[in-house]
C-alpha cells in the first residue's frame, strides 16, 4: 500500500480551479507473481480532508476494493538505494511504462489569496488556498482610513464572499494563517 498527499483540481473553462489540497491518496496493489495472467489488482482512493471520499476505483461502502488489471502486469519490488518500490505495467503492443516511488520530502503549499471580480460593483469572492490544514484562516478588511469593515475566520481551500452594500472606494484585505500573511487591494465601484 502506498499513501501520499494529493491536490484535487477541476478544469473550468480551460483553467484549473483548486477543489481541495493536501487530501490523502491511497494506492493499494497486489502482484500475483504470474506475468500475463490478468490476476494483478489495484485499488485507488482519494479521501476528503473533512471525511468521506472524492474518488474510489470501487467503493463497497466502507473501503476501496482492488480491481483486476485487464491488460498488463504489476511488478512490485524494493531495493536498498532508497527506492521504496516500482510498478511496471506491460500492456498490449509491447508498450512498457515504469513509475518509481521514492521517498521525497513533503512540500506544504504556501498561503495564496485571490479576489475576484476586482474591481466589483456588487461583492467580492476571496479564494484562500494553503497546504496548512492545522491553522485557521483569519480575514480582515480595512477601508482607506484604517477602519475594520469586515472580518471572518475559517479554513483554507475555500471561497469567502463579502462586500455587498459597501460604499465605493479602496479596501485592503489581510489574510493570515499561522505565520503567513497576504495583503490584497480591492476596488469597489
Amino acid at each position: 500500500m502506498f499513501t501520499s498527499k494529493a491536490n484535487l483540481v477541476e478544469i473550468v473553462n480551460g483553467l484549473p480551479v483548486s477543489i481541495e489540497g493536501n487530501a490523502n491518496l491511497q494506492v493499494d496493489m497486489t502482484d500475483m507473481g504470474v506475468e500475463g495472467s490478468n490476476l494483478d489488482k489495484i485499488g485507488i482512493t482519494l479521501f476528503r480532508r473533512a471525511g468521506g471520499i472524492w474518488f474510489s476505483t470501487e467503493w463497497n461502502g466502507s473501503k476501496t476494493l482492488q480491481r483486476n488489471i485487464i491488460s498488463g502486469n504489476v511488478y512490485i519490488s524494493s531495493s536498498a538505494d532508497g527506492t521504496v518500490g516500482s510498478v511496471t505495467n506491460t500492456g498490449s503492443g509491447g508498450m512498457k511504462s515504469t513509475a518509481e516511488v521514492e521517498q521525497q520530502p513533503i512540500v506544504v503549499t504556501p498561503l495564496t489569496a485571490k479576489a475576484f471580480p476586482n474591481p466589483s460593483e456588487t461583492h467580492f469572492n476571496l479564494f484562500v488556498e494553503s497546504g496548512n490544514a492545522k491553522d485557521d484562516v483569519e480575514i480582515q478588511v480595512y477601508n482607506t482610513t484604517g477602519v475594520l469593515v469586515h472580518q471572518a475566520k475559517g479554513t483554507s481551500n475555500r471561497s469567502y464572499k463579502f462586500g455587498e452594500g459597501w460604499v465605493s472606494g479602496m479596501y485592503f484585505v489581510q489574510v493570515r494563517q499561522g505565520d503567513e500573511l497576504k495583503t490584497l487591494q480591492l476596488m469597489k465601484q
